[in-house]
């Protein structure tokens, strides 16, 4: 964005291709075509475009029992709000048949931005649910409520004709609050922030296609986040670090 009367780079244009692409209402294709000057050539996008917006409502009964297993949700989906194929999505879910002993709701925000080789994100979600429980003949309340933000940002720092590799890095911090009768249950109920990092890199292979995925998250004490206190073993810690790879394998 914002380049002028630059040498075009046709890997640049297959990553705004791919970025178009990224939105369900797009169906973008690039084409090269003989150029007015001898020897030049001038690329063709054209792109398919859909109804920007999908609305989804639905039941099922994927919810539990003690907080009520059927559940209605709502979804929106809008591509390109800002007009820079950016999208946003909203979705929201509540227990059918809610009283004062049992219920639960949820909702999730999404935002994702792409800006040249970049790749921004963030998302939040929220949780809340209440249920009646009881032990040795007394019924007793349990509630809770979870909130998690995250924030990630991606480039593309390699791309030719069968490869691309990207780096990503972000940040996510959660809070879970358990209570029986009011009372929050310190054990259960966590401030957690973490630092990620990964790198990305896919490659097609004849009509096969191999991606490679590895990952580190790291617990840090950014945003209030809780300490490790004194944890017996085996018990789970605040400042922990983890590591994930997957590598994935699909045949054209």
């Amino acid at each position: 964005p914002g380049d002028i009367d630059q040498r075009l780079n046709l890997r640049e244009i297959e990553q705004m291709v791919d970025q178009l692409n990224r939105l369900p209402s797009n169906k973008a294709q690039m084409e090269l075509t003989p150029g007015k000057a001898v020897g030049g050539s001038e690329v063709l996008v054209r792109n398919t475009q859909q109804k920007p917006w999908r609305a989804s409502l639905s039941r099922n009964n994927e919810g539990q029992r003690s907080t009520g297993e059927q559940m209605l949700n709502l979804g929106l989906e809008w591509d390109s709000p800002l007009g820079l194929a950016d999208q946003l999505m909203l979705r929201g879910g509540h227990d059918v048949v809610s009283d004062h002993t049992q219920g639960s709701k949820n909702g999730v925000l999404f935002y994702n931005l792409p800006w040249g080789w970049w790749n921004f994100t963030y998302s939040y979600s929220e949780s809340e649910y209440r249920s009646l429980a009881q032990a040795n003949g007394f019924a007793f309340k349990q509630t809770g409520d979870s909130q998690n933000h995250q924030l990630r940002a991606e480039r593309v720092v390699h791309r030719d004709a069968t490869s691309k590799t990207s780096l990503n890095a972000g940040m996510a911090h959660l809070r879970t609050n358990n209570y029986i009768e009011d009372s929050r249950l310190a054990g259960s109920s966590n401030r957690l922030s973490e630092a990620q990092f990964g790198i990305n890199h896919g490659r097609r292979l004849g009509n096969a296609f191999v991606n490679l995925d590895l990952g580190t998250q790291e617990g840090i004490g950014a945003f209030d986040a809780q300490d490790n206190g004194h944890p017996r073993p085996g018990q789970p810690v605040a400042r922990y670090r983890k590591y994930s790879a997957t590598l994935s394998y699909v045949q054209g």
